[in-house]
């Protein structure tokens, strides 16, 4: 436990130095942000647009067999898109790190990711509209499939950045249509627990393709050709008879009323835009620095492994504290974790029994602000503007994850170990503090 105090010190004395360096920008972008609150935003908005105003709920229902099986359908369809990213990211980590890359290097492939997901989540909406959405993530899974199994043949950072961006706009589409298929299904009366199941559905198959990367191991085409098969055989649920989605409004589909929507209504934007800095920069960097502590290549698997299964226990869970309790409040508890867990996690060290636990909980509470701003999501618009909604939802996560590799990845090669847990504290930092001047609807 010597070695853990010395690596908490550590951890807290540069934590210290750069907080020092950023808390009078912070100060004052609070200032900033309260007066735009205040004027209503960019452009003298009014004030009344900044938070959306709940729509009221229909009457409770049952939910037919069709329904069900279109939910089915859809979570299956999304825990597919989960194994492409457990299993890409990790992969691709470890195989540039292998061949003598820099942190900031295989930061930088990752970050691809943020490109693709710009691309595809602007896709999403008008192709919805076009071919519908059993049709749109069919095609997007066999697009990821024949990408996934082009990496082997291209091995350089060059060819993979482009594979990168390529496999991701179709992973991100089935995503993303995936999603709105949930938000606009989900009965007002269990939304919160269908969402949480949902959250912990995606994260299983986060987790699921994690572990493949530690059971099959990182060397060869085995893992790329694996993957490929994965997507292929996730279309399958999509023969399941039941509804589809709600065709968006035809003006809500174009790139430019999603950045509206991205812009008025910000305050659901912070919880996916944070998530998605801390999660995609862990899920890249979380073998390297196991590795620099130092453990085995497994561990470093296994790490990304628990960090996303974790999800499976804790969201529906953190999905009824929300009803419980209100959203402001539950957001306040998984952002409080996401800026005191990377110095737990500085504490244990390389005591795998103290890091397994607190990567769990972590990675849990975190995850949690997702969820949480989604139900939140579903709860404010009608159906033919939910898929447009959540197109600005996902774009957020993507911006989220655009500079957090890169940023994450020097702090790696800079600070060593201990860089990735600083660069994750601080990601947590203005998430909370819009908390304390952002309006929330009490759920």
């Amino acid at each position: 436990m010597g070695a853990s105090k010395s690596a908490l010190q550590e951890y807290g004395n540069q934590i210290a130095d750069v907080l020092a360096c950023v808390s009078s920008a912070c100060l004052a972008l609070r200032t900033e942000a309260s007066k735009l609150v205040l004027l209503g935003g960019l452009g003298h908005t009014p004030a009344m647009t900044v938070t959306p105003q709940p729509v009221a709920d229909p009457p409770p229902t049952r939910t037919t067999p069709e329904v069900r099986a279109s939910l089915a359908a859809a979570m299956l369809c999304a825990a597919t898109t989960g194994v492409g990213f457990g299993l890409c990211l990790p992969l691709l980590a470890l195989r540039l790190d292998d061949a003598g890359h820099s942190a900031t290097t295989i930061g930088l492939i990752a970050a691809a990711a943020a490109l693709s997901t710009l691309i595809g989540t602007l896709l999403t909406p008008a192709s919805l509209r076009r071919i519908g959405v059993r049709t749109l993530i069919g095609i997007a899974l066999a697009f990821s499939a024949f990408c996934f199994a082009l990496f082997p043949l291209f091995e350089s950072p060059v060819g993979w950045f482009i594979l990168r961006v390529l496999f991701g706009i179709g992973i991100t589409i089935a995503y993303v249509a995936s999603e709105a298929w949930i938000l606009e299904l989900a009965p007002a009366q269990s939304r919160g627990r269908i969402l949480g199941l949902y959250s912990s559905t995606l994260a299983g198959g986060v987790g699921s393709g994690a572990a493949l990367v530690g059971i099959i191991g990182h060397q060869g085409a085995s893992p790329f050709l694996l993957g490929a098969a994965v997507f292929l055989l996730g279309a399958l649920p999509l023969l399941l008879r039941g509804p589809g989605v709600t065709a968006p409004e035809a003006h809500g589909t174009a790139p430019k009323a999603v950045f509206t929507l991205m812009r008025r209504y910000w305050p659901l934007m912070l919880a996916p835009l944070v998530m998605g800095a801390i999660e995609t920069a862990a899920l890249s960097l979380l073998p390297v620095y196991v590795r620099q502590l130092p453990l085995a290549d497994p561990a470093g698997a296994h790490a990304v492994a628990i960090y996303a299964s974790a999800n499976v226990l804790m969201q529906v869970p953190i999905g009824l504290l929300a009803d419980r309790i209100g959203i402001r409040r539950t957001l306040a508890v998984c952002g409080g974790f996401g800026l005191i867990g990377p110095a737990l996690i500085a504490w244990a060290g390389s005591e795998s029994g103290l890091l397994y636990p607190v990567l769990f909980l972590y990675s849990g509470f975190v995850t949690g602000i997702y969820t949480v701003g989604l139900a939140a999501l579903a709860h404010a618009f009608p159906p033919e503007r939910l898929a447009s909604a959540n197109a600005a939802f996902a774009l957020s996560y993507g911006f989220g994850m655009s500079a957090s590799p890169i940023l994450s990845g020097f702090a790696l090669d800079w600070l060593g170990a201990n860089g990735l847990l600083v660069s994750l504290a601080l990601f947590a930092v203005p998430f909370l503090l819009g908390q304390t001047f952002r309006p929330h609807k009490q759920g």
